[in-house]
């Protein structure tokens, strides 16, 4: 089993106070001289964006409130002694969103069709597998009923076929009884009176 040893950072020659204001972000400038730090714009609205990108509850910025340049694309930082950002840079690059930018343009090689099949809104819906279920219950009903009047049908005509009968064979209900029980027909000569 490994031991976990704390990690000790080395302090940078000339450090200085400067930290990243971000959440999730711990760049310092006491360790870590390959980050630059910038200060909040005076400008309020380039500053309001700023403030919503950073997604800081009650953030109080003053003087020295910070954000490093991890937070910004390599574009918007000027290289060179001193590094700056360029005029209206904004911190996009965070934690949240995998330090990466969403594409603001759809790939040029997007389907058409593709495209069409998301977007139609007038289209007629497709019956969902719900609609067909219930439409085959309904046609199984009908059959079932038309099968019900068919076997009501039947079995009126065998009984009023054997109930004429009946008075000829008053003393053989026991040989007509298993005639009955199965599914025979039933042939009889009769005397003639």
């Amino acid at each position: 089993m490994a031991l976990s040893r704390p990690v000790k950072y080395q302090i940078r020659d000339n450090p200085n106070s400067d930290f990243c204001c971000v959440p999730q972000c711990a760049m310092s400038g006491k360790f870590n001289s390959c980050v630059s730090f910038h200060h909040f714009p005076k400008d309020e609205t380039l500053r309001k964006v700023w403030i919503r990108n950073v997604r800081r509850e009650n953030l109080v910025i003053k003087r020295t409130t910070t954000v490093c340049s991890r937070h910004f694309i390599d574009t918007d930082v000027i290289p060179g002694g001193r590094r700056r950002l360029k005029e209206g840079a904004v911190p996009v690059l965070f934690a949240w969103n995998n330090y990466s930018l969403l594409p603001d343009e759809l790939p040029e090689e997007m389907d058409v069709e593709l495209l069409l099949q998301c977007h139609d809104y007038d289209g007629k819906p497709e019956p969902s597998a719900l609609d067909i279920a219930c439409e085959k219950i309904e046609a199984q009903q009908l059959v079932i009923e038309e099968l019900r009047k068919r076997l009501n049908e039947v079995t009126l005509k065998q009984s009023f076929g054997l109930e004429r009968f009946s008075h000829v064979f008053l003393g053989t209900n026991h040989k007509i009884a298993p005639l009955q029980a199965s599914d025979q027909q039933l042939t009889l000569d009769l005397p003639e009176v």
